[in-house]
């Protein structure tokens, strides 16, 4: 009891003096932390999201019963913070969840670098939290494009895109817009909208092997993607010479690579998934022959062209310029894989059915493509 009650002084001290160089942690991210800390510790909060709940004050109150530790009141919102320095004040195994949240407190104060190029439309009641998860991450899909093709989105041009963001639940309302969570184009001209309240926002990402927020990331990386097709010329809000399932798998592809990139997803985890995705309503069908939204199975087409292709991942630029340039869709889809499109459609087909029956072995038994030459 007397090395609990000088513990607790010690906590107590460390936290009202503070610690020389320590950010402040916005809500969000010292809510992350400190549910980081209470799984660890073996008291299971669910789903780590940020959001100060139910389950995340039963598991505060049964670790600090059980521990005694009574030196910072009941877990909330604003006491978040408090919680997350105690705990790793207490248990040295916990430093690394306030560590990794004291550099996303950085990150976030810092400019935004060439997302700071856009002008932003947002709602009053969009929480700052959220504009700062879009714009990190409209840095890093920039970031991640220059790269690894040596274009993104011009500076002149990021100057001239208005990036809107809301809260309403609604997702985007306008003609074309068909509710969906986010968008890349308002009719004709590029403007990225998001809803940060909407119920794909956020999703509970629980078993797929990352956080909520780096899903949030995705999708923003996917519909900056977007951009960068129509910037090639490939893709606008009113023309799309491509295929649907080259379209979005491509957005869904480099989406998923951004967060990789960023070490925030594993790629052994985002394959299994986006093929679960593409079990329930794309497989069933020829590639080009699907009528839902196509980009779980348009990734696994992506990934498996980028995979073969003697050009590799640049295929994907090459693509999107020739068809800029008004070269045909099989062309361009030629010069920039090495196989005709129709013999690409043919060797899916001969896989797509031994997926089905066969999901766990999908890349395993999935062959080398067979090139024109």
């Amino acid at each position: 009891m007397r090395g609990q009650l000088l513990a607790g002084i010690f906590v107590l001290g460390w936290l009202s003096a503070g610690v020389a160089g320590a950010s402040e942690l916005p809500g969000k991210i010292a809510a992350m932390c400190v549910q980081g800390q209470l799984n660890a510790l073996g008291y299971p909060v669910g789903t780590i999201d940020g959001q100060i709940g139910p389950r995340s004050i039963a598991a505060a109150e049964r670790y600090a019963a059980e521990s005694k530790l009574e030196t910072v009141g009941a877990l909330s919102a604003a006491t978040a913070e408090l919680w997350c320095r105690a705990l790793a004040a207490h248990d040295p195994k916990l430093v690394a969840f306030l560590d990794r949240a004291e550099e996303a407190a950085e990150l976030a104060g810092r400019s935004y670098g060439t997302a700071d190029d856009f002008r932003y439309d947002i709602a009053a009641n969009v929480p700052a939290d959220e504009v700062d998860v879009i714009k990190r991450t409209t840095a890093m899909a920039e970031t991640y494009l220059m790269a690894n093709f040596g274009s993104g989105i011009p500076e002149a041009k990021r100057k001239r895109i208005t990036i809107k963001i809301v809260a309403t639940g609604k997702g985007n309302q306008e003609h074309g817009g068909g509710g969906g969570v986010a968008t890349a184009f308002a009719g004709t001209k590029q403007r990225p909208f998001f809803d940060v309240a909407h119920v794909q926002w956020n999703q509970n990402s629980q078993g797929r092997g990352w956080t909520n927020e780096a899903d949030s990331m995705k999708t923003v990386a996917h519909e900056y993607a977007h951009i960068w097709q129509g910037e090639l010329g490939a893709i606008s809000g009113s023309r799309q010479p491509l295929p649907g399932w080259v379209n979005e798998g491509i957005a869904e592809y480099l989406g998923y690579r951004v967060i990789v990139d960023a070490g925030l997803m594993n790629w052994e985890n985002v394959r299994p998934f986006v093929l679960n995705g593409a079990m329930q309503d794309q497989l069933g069908t020829p590639l080009d022959k699907i009528t839902a939204w196509p980009g779980h199975a348009g990734f696994l087409a992506i990934d498996w062209l980028v995979e073969s292709s003697p050009n590799g991942l640049p295929a994907l630029r090459q693509l999107g310029e020739a068809v800029g340039e008004g070269r045909s869709t099989k062309a361009a889809f030629y010069d920039a894989f090495g196989l005709e499109l129709d013999d690409f459609y043919a060797q899916f087909e001969a896989w797509r059915p031994l997926v089905v029956r066969n999901p766990g072995q999908a890349f395993a038994i999935r062959p080398k493509l067979i090139m024109a030459n």
